[in-house]
């Protein structure tokens, strides 16, 4: 809709002067073209929450696919020598519930009761939010706005070490599966929540501004016709009058009054209304870089600690390889052997070698060497 203006606000004493030439407003232009640039920052927008979902469920799907390998893989050598530093003792206790026993992870499920207890502490019998509570609100309020950015602190804290965990090759991917799936629920919840609420917060009011000033700028419009069509009938009535100087009747001359008094204040609320608005869409558009600090921010530290958390189980790895290496058959296999060998002399190589009880004397003794290696390393 093309808005039009006169040139200068009309007083009762210029009420019978033709209405100037109307001409689209430099503030509409400005405003369309506002518009315009908001449109393309929201197909941004939106291209980056549809990337950021993407890489949650590549996320997800890896982390499933590394679980059903470490099934697969530990599946193979159950009830072999190596079964117990591969699959874990059957005593062995589940890994996530040794983590969440540690107070280290917060699932979803309590983080909404925690919220729901805090809201209903500030809530009086009927649900209704007393006046003393209302500064509780405003703080919660901003600590709501902090939420995002304080919820990537490592999950093994301070380095404190996962002692109760099972040291097998199955119970360490466990602990490693059990961190991604975390990580993988905060960047959910956390990097893709606050660009969701990014793009929802400055949608949802640009575009009800838009409305708003599209009503504005439709009543603007209405008194503008209005009071030249006043003035047209006006200037008919000063035609054929005989009175010196000719006017036009009394009754004409008070409603001319007054729509060109609601003519003014229709322009004065269109014109700061827009301007506002204008102010709004370009602080959103050109400096949305503040708005992507606290995003890079988290990204990093979801990057960083998620490594971090990752590599402290994955490093117990360590213990295991170390056992399979003094196994009876080493690391490098047999595979030549099986390829070309006579089988007296592929069943003689492994003669002799080192029994299941043997290898559960080794895994002991290799896990007291890294249990030293670690207090050296915190020592240092």
């Amino acid at each position: 809709m093309t808005i039009l203006t006169h040139s200068k606000k009309l007083s009762p004493n210029h009420m019978f002067s033709k209405v100037d030439v109307m001409s689209t407003t430099t503030l509409d232009q400005e405003i369309v073209q506002a518009e315009s640039r908001y449109g393309l920052f929201r197909d941004r927008l939106k291209k980056l929450i549809t990337t950021l979902k993407a890489h949650h469920e590549v996320m997800v799907k890896m982390n499933e696919s590394q679980s059903m390998t470490t099934k697969a893989l530990c599946e193979f050598v159950l009830n072999t020598p190596i079964s117990n530093c591969i699959v874990g003792t059957d005593d062995s206790k589940p890994v996530q519930e040794d983590i969440e026993n540690k107070g280290e992870i917060v699932t979803p499920t309590e983080k909404e009761e925690n919220s729901s207890k805090s809201s209903e502490k500030t809530s009086d019998k009927n649900g209704a939010t007393p006046e003393s509570a209302v500064d509780q609100i405003k703080q919660e309020e901003m600590a709501a706005s902090l939420h995002y950015i304080n919820s990537f602190d490592s999950i093994i804290a301070n380095g404190k070490k996962l002692d109760d965990l099972d040291d097998s090759f199955m119970g360490i991917f466990n602990a490693s599966n059990d961190i991604n799936q975390v990580y993988a629920e905060k960047f959910r919840e956390n990097i893709i929540g606050y660009v969701v609420q990014w793009d929802k917060i400055v949608s949802t009011r640009i575009e009800g501004r838009l409305i708003e000033f599209r009503k504005m700028r439709s009543s603007y419009a209405h008194y503008v016709d209005k009071v030249a069509g006043l003035h047209e009938k006006a200037d008919k009535q000063k035609a054929k009058s005989k009175q010196v100087p000719k006017t036009a009747s009394p009754r004409l001359a008070n409603k001319l009054e007054r729509n060109v008094v609601k003519l003014s204040g229709a322009e004065e609320a269109h014109d700061d209304y827009g301007r506002s608005l204008l102010l709004y869409i370009d602080e959103v558009t050109t400096t949305y870089w503040k708005d992507f600090v606290p995003l890079l921010h988290m990204f990093m530290k979801f990057s960083m600690n998620g490594a971090s958390d990752t590599s402290v189980v994955m490093r117990r790895l360590e213990k295991v390889d170390a056992i399979l290496k003094k196994s009876e058959i080493g690391v490098t296999g047999r595979l030549e052997a099986l390829k070309s060998s006579p089988p007296e002399v592929i069943t003689s190589s492994t003669a002799g070698k080192e029994t299941e009880a043997g290898l559960k004397q080794m895994e002991e003794k290799e896990a007291e060497e890294s249990a030293d290696k670690e207090n050296d390393l915190e020592s240092v």
